[in-house]
Parts: C-alpha cells; structure tokens; sequence
C-alpha cells in the first residue's frame, strides 16, 4: 500500500508547468541511476549499457523518474535469465529518438497500448511485484517534454520502449 500511495503522489507531482528545463547530460544521470538502483541490479546481477547519450533540454528530476522506471522494469521482469538492458539514443530532427531494450518476458502486442494507462499492469499481480504506476509515470514525463512513447511491437526478445525527447537549443 506504501509503495502504490509513493507511487500517486509522485504522478500527480509531475506537472508540466514546472518543469525546470536546463541541458541534461543523460550519460551522467543514467549513472546516478544505476548508483540509486544499484540493490536491484546487484541482486538480479544485472547489465545495463548505455550508448553515448546525449544532452537534452529537460527537467532532470522527471527525466530521473523515466529512466527509474524504465530500468527498473526492464530488470524486473526479466526472471529467467541475468538481466540486460541497452538504452542507445539517434538524431531525429528536432528530436532525439531512445530505445531501451531488454531480454525479459517481453510484452504481449495486445495489450501494449494499454500498458501506459494509470494502474495498467501486463501481468497477474502474484506474478510480479509493482503498483501499475510506472509507465503512466513515464509517459507523462516524456509527453511533459514533449515527446511521445510506445512499446515496439515489432521486437521479439524482450521488450523496446521508444521514445523521443527535445534535443538542446
């Protein structure tokens, strides 16, 4: 119950008109990440990789709470096998297009749309821990900059969430 009340309030924290834009280095940031998610890769002995990401424009708190949730994920379900996640970013116009890929029990084509909805989960609740927070937490993050976000229906060997955020000025 804990965890789903932390997990409300900090949807209902991000408010786009807040957002303390500023130049984030995304190389930095995801190594704060992995530092604050460190027990639940140590326990999984999971890898994440990250391929040169760049600077974007955005309110590095939010952005701290999309990668969280995005990785998090991305190790949690992946119950089988050590964890792998690769995070790579391309130039796209204006914008900057992210993949973070993994080796887990990918996600049903179905119900992927469905997945960023508010306390949506892909999976039966004694399969696996989580409150159904986490992806509406990540789309309203990336369309607060801006962005947009979806599951790729077409990868098979796991899941790829991909989605854009502003490149600097």
């Amino acid at each position: 119950m804990d965890a789903l009340v932390e997990g409300l309030l900090s949807f209902v924290r991000l408010d786009r008109e807040n957002l303390e834009t500023i130049d984030v280095d995304l190389d930095g940031l995801l190594r704060e990440v992995c530092k604050d998610l460190s027990v639940l890769i140590d326990d999984k002995a999971a890898k994440v990789e990250c391929l040169d990401l760049p600077i974007v424009s955005g309110d590095r708190v939010q952005l701290t709470q999309l990668f969280q949730n995005l990785i998090g994920n991305a190790i949690t379900f992946c119950p089988e096998r050590q964890p792998l996640v690769t995070i790579c970013a391309v130039p796209s116009g204006p914008l900057w297009t992210f993949a973070v890929t993994d080796n887990g029990i990918g996600i049903n084509p179905g119900v992927a749309p469905k997945l960023f909805d508010l306390f949506a989960r892909g999976q039966k609740r004694d399969q696996f821990d989580g409150t159904g927070i986490g992806l509406s937490v990540a789309r309203k993050v990336v369309e607060n900059h801006g962005g947009t976000i979806r599951i790729d229906p077409q990868y098979e060997n796991g899941t790829r969430i991909i989605f854009t955020l502003r490149r600097t000025n």
